[in-house]
């Protein structure tokens, strides 16, 4: 009988625990965006105070008054515009956070810990999602107010044109923000 090979894998287990941290941190980074956006529109003031910088971003574009309707959110009568919670960009940012940690998650946990790189990492990536969350939703709204008319005079239905122009601006957004850590990380 032939004594048993040990067979070599291409991923020793320390890699695999790796993995699973980065899942894992993955994981956290998404359960803290999604508690994020509940607890915004959990609560109509907290709600108002992230609605409000686009509000005032329509208005002041667009040269029209708004004004906040409880239940409904900032209105905007001459643009026929209600922005709710929808609007907010809460739940694009929900998802960009944790794919941004686990995208560029520290190649060696020990390093990471020891010289506080993950810290810095989770709050780099949490800042990059804000800001081009926020980023993306003000262009998305202002596209989509500054165009209607002309969605319209195509015969396009209003909101399919702006969920589908949403998901091309938040998805090179995303992809802005891709590069953004791709460089930083160069530079650390």
């Amino acid at each position: 009988m032939e004594p048993k090979k040990k067979i070599k894998t291409r991923f020793p287990r320390a890699r695999v625990r790796f993995a699973c941290i980065r899942s894992v941190a993955a994981l956290v980074a998404l359960a803290f965006g999604l508690l994020l956006r509940l607890a915004v529109i959990s609560n109509e003031r907290s709600l108002k105070f992230v609605l409000s910088p686009f509000a005032r971003a329509v208005s002041l574009f667009f040269g029209c008054r708004y004004y906040w309707e409880s239940g409904r959110g900032y209105v905007i009568p001459q643009r026929n515009a209600v922005l709710t919670e929808e609007c907010s960009g809460l739940a694009w940012f929900s998802l960009a956070f944790p794919l941004l940690v686990f995208l560029f998650f520290p190649s060696s946990l020990a390093v990471a810990l020891e010289k506080e790189i993950l810290l810095r990492h989770i709050m780099k990536a949490l800042m990059v999602a804000g800001i081009a969350a926020f980023a993306a939703n003000l262009l998305r709204l202002l596209s989509s107010q500054a165009f209607g008319p002309i969605k319209e005079s195509l015969g396009l239905d209003f909101y399919s044109a702006h969920n589908a122009e949403g998901m091309l601006i938040f998805l090179a957004a995303f992809l802005a923000s891709v590069v953004f850590m791709k460089r930083s990380e160069k530079h650390e």
